[in-house]
C-alpha cells in the first residue's frame, strides 16, 4: 500500500491493510502525508520534535551534534540521517525483517563463526545476527564515511568486531562514491544523485580471511564488482547472501544474472531467493554445510 499511494512505509508498517475499513485506510493516508511532509520540509530537532510528537510511542528521537539517535527501553541506536525512523515501530521488528530479508534462518550460525558484512550501513545487520548468536566475529565493511561514524558508535562495545571504512570492489583503489540524500542508495555508480566524494575500495582477497561462515552483500548495484575481487575468499566461505535488487545505476538494473552465473561457476548453488528484495542466498557445494 505505502509505495502504491507514495507514503513512507513505518505507517503501514505491522498492519494487514486488507483487514482495515475505508475509514481506518484513509487515517493511515493522512498519517502517511504528513509524515512525508514532516521528512520533506523540516530536519534536525524540529524534526524530531515533531515524529515524537505525532507518530512515536515505543521509543523517541533525538537529534546533538548532527547526529540522530533512536532509543528506547533496550536499543539506542545512531543514524546520520532521517533513517532513524526505520526502528521507530520496534527495533526488534526491524531486526527480524533483516533476518527474513537475508534469510538467516537458513543459515546455522555457531560460535565463533566468522561474518563478512559488505555494506554494514549503521550497524543494523549485526544485531540481526546476534539475534541468534552472541558469540560471532564480525567484519564490516562501509564506505560512507559519515554513516561509518555512527556503525562505529553503534558496535563500539561488541566483542569480535572489527570495522573498515572503505567498499569492497574488483580491485584496490580510490573510487568515486555517489552518496544519495537518505543514504539508501549510495552506490560507487552513479544512482543519479548530486554528492560525489573519493574513498578506498578494496578487494576482499586482500584482507586474507579464513574460513567464512557468511558473507552479507549489499553494494546497491556494485555486487558483481565485489564478487569478483572475492574469488579466492568465496573457495572458503560457506554461504553467500546477496541483495541483488534494482539498484545498478540510474536505470535500476538487478544485478541477478550476473551474480548468479558467477556464483554459479565458482560452485555455489542458489537454496533460496527472497522475491521481495532480490535476495539470493547461495550455498558452497564444496563445503558440505547443512541447511
Amino acid at each position: 500500500m505505502s509505495e502504491f499511494i507514495n507514503i513512507p512505509d513505518y505507517i503501514s508498517k505491522n498492519k494487514d491493510i486488507s483487514n482495515l475499513n475505508k475509514t481506518q485506510k484513509f487515517i493511515i493516508l493522512i498519517k502517511g502525508k504528513i509524515l512525508s511532509l514532516i521528512i520533506n520540509k523540516t530536519s534536525g530537532k524540529f524534526f524530531s520534535f515533531l515524529v515524537n510528537l505525532l507518530f512515536l510511542d515505543k521509543g523517541k528521537v533525538y537529534f546533538e551534534n548532527d547526529l540522530y539517535t533512536y532509543e528506547d527501553y533496550e536499543f539506542k541506536l545512531f543514524y546520520n540521517n532521517k533513517r532513524v525512523l526505520r526502528p521507530a515501530f520496534g527495533v526488534n521488528n526491524l531486526f527480524n525483517e533483516l533476518s527474513e530479508d537475508y534469510l538467516l534462518d537458513f543459515i546455522s550460525i555457531s560460535e565463533n563463526d566468522l561474518i563478512v558484512d559488505c555494506g554494514a550501513n549503521i550497524g543494523e545487520f549485526y544485531h540481526s545476527l546476534i539475534k541468534k548468536e552472541k558469540n560471532i566475529n564480525y567484519i564490516g565493511f562501509e564506505p560512507d564515511p559519515n554513516t561509518f561514524k555512527c556503525l562505529e558508535l553503534n558496535l563500539k562495545n561488541q566483542k569480535g568486531v572489527d570495522l573498515f571504512n572503505c567498499g569492497l570492489g574488483s580491485i584496490n583503489s580510490k573510487l568515486s562514491f555517489f552518496i544519495s540524500e537518505d543514504g539508501s542508495d549510495s552506490s560507487f555508480i552513479d544512482p543519479g544523485v548530486n554528492e560525489e566524494i573519493k574513498v578506498d575500495s578494496k578487494t576482499l582477497d586482500s584482507y586474507k580471511l579464513g574460513k567464512v561462515k557468511l558473507l552479507k552483500i549489499e553494494a546497491e548495484g556494485f555486487e558483481p564488482e565485489v564478487l569478483l575481487g572475492a574469488k579466492e575468499t568465496i573457495k572458503n566461505t560457506s554461504f553467500i547472501s546477496v541483495d541483488s535488487g534494482p539498484e545498478r545505476g540510474v536505470e535500476g538494473a538487478t544485478t541477478l544474472v550476473e551474480v548468479n552465473d558467477y556464483l554459479y561457476q565458482n560452485g555455489f548453488k542458489l537454496i533460496k531467493f527472497n522475491h521481495n528484495r532480490y535476495v539470493c542466498l547461495f550455498v558452497n557445494e564444496n563445503q558440505k554445510e547443512e541447511y
